[in-house]
């Protein structure tokens, strides 16, 4: 539903936009795809030249040395939250 909307100046686009045009992918994706979906996407991603990705995918990812990766567990972030809420 985000697809085609700008935040903070910047357009959300699909990554499959990306298979058919010849303009480099930007330095760092967000990957928010389904955990079977994560490793294709992130290569295809880093063969385009992406050198970071924020994976919120629930899958680790295995991407040469010269890629960095930032993984959010969002069950993990969400019981943190719980707890401290529980616990002020």
């Amino acid at each position: 539903s985000v697809i085609g909307r700008r935040w903070n100046g910047l357009v959300v686009r699909d990554v499959r936009e990306f298979a058919t045009r010849d303009e480099a992918l930007p330095d760092i994706i967000v990957l928010a795809v389904p955990a079977e979906q994560a490793q294709s996407v992130a290569d295809f991603v880093v063969r385009r030249g992406v050198k970071a990705i924020l994976n919120f995918a629930s899958a680790p990812l295995v991407v040469p040395d010269d890629v960095a990766v930032k993984s959010v567990n969002m069950a993990m972030e969400l019981e943190t939250l719980s707890y401290s809420l529980v616990n002020r």
